[in-house]
């Protein structure tokens, strides 16, 4: 659909009657058009993961762990779809940001009456058990480390509760928990993305290698043909083409599952596809 609205936009560009008004607004529709149709994807994708923690809570057991975390994505995820809704109205999304705020401490006030601290200690043990039985390196070690981390909160929140006894300075020491925690997690994602990304094109890396390692020793026998040669030299550079082809959407995948800084994944991809052209 962008890719319509793009071409539509340059189909009537190239209208040389336009005046320099008539460019500007059909610009300014175009780009208008693909930031309403970005903003529907982006709501629609977080109504599909709201609809995934909510049959989560059709699941879990009541008062435990796994419904306080449900519960808190779909704050935040109903939090963003409203945010997306706003269009950019400050005071609205103050507003929002305020009733999450809130949402989120009346979470935190309902979990601490039903999980203890003797529960929480009891789950760390038995994920720290788990975590010396999985794999380093893979999704469950991430999830389980995840998962650490939000025991960790849930405890956290619990002795806020307990101690604070002032709402305002309650609400502030939850909602810093839930931020740094949340921080932790995406580091955590973020470290497992940048390992995998590298074990990936590590692997993209060796198999061209291999590959023209045999094509480049029938290039460079003097007893291959002119034809087979060619034909070597075509193979050789279509495994350059196929190898930084998989690498670029291996960069694209990092881009999209990172939650931080995107910047040298931005930069390396700029250069591959650089690269890209300059082998076509």
């Amino acid at each position: 659909q962008i890719a319509a609205i793009k071409a539509r936009r340059d189909a009537d560009l190239s209208n040389g009657g336009l005046t320099p008004g008539e460019r500007t607004k059909v610009v300014s529709d175009s780009e208008r058009a693909i930031s309403d149709l970005r903003r529907q994807y982006r709501i629609k994708e977080l109504d599909d993961q709201e609809s995934l923690e909510k049959a989560k809570l059709a699941k879990v057991k009541e008062g435990s762990l796994d419904q306080y975390n449900a519960r808190l994505a779909v704050i935040n995820l109903e939090t963003k779809k409203q945010i997306e809704a706003a269009q950019g109205n400050a005071a609205k999304i103050e507003e929002i940001e305020a009733n999450k705020q809130k949402a989120i401490a009346d979470l935190g006030k309902q979990f601490k009456f039903n999980q203890s601290d003797e529960e929480i200690t009891q789950r760390v043990a038995g994920i720290n058990q788990q975590l010396a039985a999985v794999r380093a390196g893979s999704d469950q070690e991430l999830q389980l480390k995840k998962d650490l981390v939000s025991q960790q909160e849930a405890m956290d929140v619990a002795k806020a509760q307990a101690t604070i006894e002032n709402e305002t300075k309650l609400e502030a020491a939850v909602l810093e928990i839930h931020t740094n925690a949340q921080k932790t997690r995406n580091a955590l994602d973020d470290q497992y993305v940048t390992s995998a990304i590298a074990r990936h094109r590590e692997e993209l890396a060796a198999e061209a290698k291999q590959q023209l390692l045999a094509l480049n020793k029938t290039i460079n026998d003097p007893t291959t043909s002119q034809l087979n040669r060619l034909f070597a030299q075509k193979d050789a550079v279509r495994v350059d083409i196929d190898a930084t082809q998989k690498e670029i959407i291996a960069i694209r995948t990092a881009i999209k599952d990172s939650k931080g800084d995107v910047s040298e994944y931005v930069k390396k991809l700029h250069d591959l596809e650089l690269q890209l052209q300059a082998l076509n």
